[in-house]
C-alpha cells in the first residue's frame, strides 16, 4: 500500500465510485490501513490524535455544553444523563460527540442509523442459510392438539404476504425448512393480483411519510433487515424499504444492538457498528460510534470525499480543533466554540 500510494491518489482524484474502488483496493478499507493512509496524507496519527484530544477537551466541552439553553440545552442534558449510569469511556465519548453536534445546531442522528438484532422466533435455535437466518422449526400460536390450517402452514402469513415472498432469495429454503412447501405453493397459486386503484394525494402523502427514516422511528411494527454480517436485524421500517434506505445512503454509520439490551441502560454496548458509503458497507465490527466517526473521518480524507452538509460544522470541529489541521481559518460557529474552550 505504501508503494502504490501515488497511483492510488491519482485514481482517487478522478472520483471513482466507491463500489469500484472497493473491488480494486479492498485492503484500504481496513482500520489499520485507514490509519496508515491518513498518516501518509497528513503526517498526523488518526485514532490516537482524535480520541486523545477528545478526552483532553471533554471536561471543557461539557462545561460549554451546559451553557446552552432552550430545546438544544434540554437535549444535551438528556444525552449526558446516560453517562451517569455508565463508566464506559466509549459511552462518554459517544455522548460528547452527540452533544457537540447538538450544540452546533446539527444532529449526529442524521448520520447514525440504528438497528436491533432480533430473533423473530424467540428462543428457537436458528440455522444460517447463506447470509440469512432461518428457523429450524415452527411453533403454532394455537393449541398443540389443533391441526394447522393453510394460513398456519405458511407460518402465519396471509395470502398477500406469501405472494410478496416470491422475490426473496431465501424463499425456497425458508418454506422447505418448515417442510410445508406444497401447502404454501397451493395457497400461492390461489392468489389473484389486486386491481390497480388510483390513490388520492392524501394517501400518497401518508405513504411518503411512512418511508421517511425519521418518522419511521414511531412505527410500532418492525421488519427484518439483513446486513453483510450474516445476521437478521429488526429495523423500524419494512424490510425492503430499510434495505433500499441503506442502499441509497451516500454516507452513514449504522449501529446494531441486541434485542435484549437497553439502549439507555449501563454499558450501551453494540453488537456491531459499521460505516456505509454510497450504499456499500465498507467497515463493520467497530468498537463504538466514536470509533466509527474516527474511521469515517479518515475515509473522507483517504477517498477525497466532502463532509456531509448536515454536519459540516461538526466535521470542521473534528478537523480544526481535535486534529488541528488547517486550523487558521475557522467558521464563525467553530471560532466561537474554540474561544469558549480557551476561557
Amino acid at each position: 500500500m505504501q508503494r502504490t500510494f501515488s497511483l492510488r491518489r491519482q485514481e482517487i482524484l478522478q472520483e471513482p465510485k466507491i463500489p469500484e474502488f472497493l473491488n480494486k483496493w479492498p485492503a484500504l478499507f481496513d482500520v489499520s490501513e485507514i490509519n496508515l493512509e491518513f498518516m501518509r496524507l497528513t503526517t498526523v496519527p488518526l485514532t490516537s490524535k482524535f480520541l486523545g484530544e477528545l478526552d483532553r477537551l471533554t471536561d471543557d466541552l461539557i462545561r460549554v455544553f451546559h451553557t446552552k439553553g432552550g430545546a438544544a440545552g434540554r437535549k444535551i442534558r438528556a444525552v449526558m444523563a446516560k453517562t451517569d449510569n455508565s463508566e464506559d469511556i466509549n459511552v462518554r465519548r459517544d455522548c460528547v460527540l452527540s452533544c457537540l453536534s447538538i450544540y452546533l445546531n446539527e444532529d449526529l442522528d442524521t448520520l447514525v442509523k440504528e438497528y436491533v438484532e432480533v430473533n423473530p422466533h424467540g428462543p428457537e435455535e436458528l440455522e444460517v442459510k447463506g447470509r440469512v437466518l432461518a428457523p429450524k422449526r415452527l411453533q403454532y400460536a394455537s393449541d398443540d392438539n389443533s391441526a394447522p390450517n393453510k394460513k398456519d402452514a405458511c407460518c402465519g402469513l396471509s395470502a398477500y404476504e406469501l405472494k410478496r415472498l416470491e422475490n426473496i432469495r431465501e424463499r425456497e429454503a425458508f418454506l422447505s425448512s418448515l417442510k410445508l412447501l406444497p401447502a404454501a405453493e397451493d395457497l400461492r397459486q390461489s392468489v389473484k393480483p389486486k386491481p390497480d386503484v388510483q390513490r388520492s394525494k392524501a394517501s400518497l402523502d401518508t405513504v411518503q411519510s411512512l418511508l421517511s427514516p425519521r418518522k419511521s422511528l414511531h412505527l410500532k411494527e418492525a421488519r427484518n433487515l439483513t446486513l453483510r454480517g450474516g445476521l437478521t436485524y429488526e429495523h423500524d421500517i419494512e424490510c425492503r424499504e430499510a434495505e433500499a434506505d441503506v442502499a441509497g445512503t451516500t454516507m452513514a454509520i449504522y449501529t446494531v444492538r441486541a434485542e435484549s439490551d437497553d439502549p439507555d441502560g449501563p454499558g450501551g454496548r453494540f453488537a456491531d457498528v459499521g460505516v456505509v458509503l454510497e450504499g456499500v458497507e465498507v467497515l463493520h465490527n467497530l468498537q463504538s460510534i466514536n470509533h466509527a466517526c474516527v474511521m469515517l473521518y479518515g475515509l473522507i480524507y483517504a477517498l477525497n470525499l466532502s463532509y456531509p452538509k448536515s454536519l459540516k460544522n461538526t466535521f470542521e470541529v473534528y478537523q480544526k480543533i481535535l486534529m488541528d489541521l488547517e486550523s487558521s481559518k475557522l467558521s464563525p460557529k467553530v471560532q466561537a466554540l474554540k474561544l469558549k474552550l480557551l476561557r
